[in-house]
């Protein structure tokens, strides 16, 4: 136990990634000598258009994942276009917990049941939501206001009236807020004067 103590000591070091290989029973069978697994750390970079999705409405959805694979959950640094992530307990546990994240990042939430909606609308929309970081109508900080992923998706193959999109992805009450709060925001007068082409659609997630 003390050799594996050490060897998860560094993670991100090719001796870590080689740990990812190790088949979990060995874990088992160092806890039934040893009595005790080594804790392991690992740091997912999750990026900033993402963080409401990975932490969920109040952080939900991390608190759903930690529990379910028995590791702890928390974010602890912030990059320039990212968020660091760090994700600990047993290697198989802090391992499984790892890999689910980074599938929902992908756009696969496994049992988590979550939902997408679409709201169209057109670019001169889009640009503008997709404007900076900092200010509260961006799709990070709606992101991270109602816990899910707010993205601008765009087709250079329509006309600019219904060349882009709003992907909403997340848990579903936090969708549907979402998709509330965005259609509210580009058809006000304040944010844009041409709303006509504003529409809705919905599809079950993947």
């Amino acid at each position: 136990n003390e050799l594996l103590e050490w060897l998860t000591e560094f993670p991100g070091t090719e001796i870590a990634a080689a740990l990812d290989e190790v088949p979990a029973d060995l874990y088992d069978r160092a806890i039934a000598l040893g009595g005790t697994c080594p804790s392991v750390s690992k740091v997912i970079n999750v990026p900033s258009r993402q963080k409401g999705l990975a932490a969920g409405p109040a952080g939900g959805t991390l608190q759903r994942l930690a529990a379910q694979y028995g590791a702890e959950c928390r974010f602890a640094g912030k990059c320039a276009a990212h968020h660091e992530l760090l994700v600990s307990g047993t290697h198989p546990s802090a391992r499984a917990c790892e890999e689910a994240i980074m599938r929902l990042l992908q756009g696969d939430s496994g049992s988590l049941g979550f939902v997408v909606e679409f709201v169209a609308l057109g670019l001169a929309a889009a640009e503008r939501l997709r404007g900076a970081s900092d200010r509260a109508d961006s799709v990070e900080k709606l992101g991270e206001k109602f816990g899910c992923e707010v993205e601008v998706e765009l087709d250079t193959s329509l006309d600019a009236e219904h060349a882009s999109c709003v992907r909403i992805f997340g848990p579903p009450d936090a969708v549907k807020a979402a998709t509330v709060k965005v259609t509210a925001l580009v058809a006000s007068k304040e944010f844009l004067l041409d709303s006509r082409c504003l529409h809705v659609g919905s599809a079950a997630a993947r």
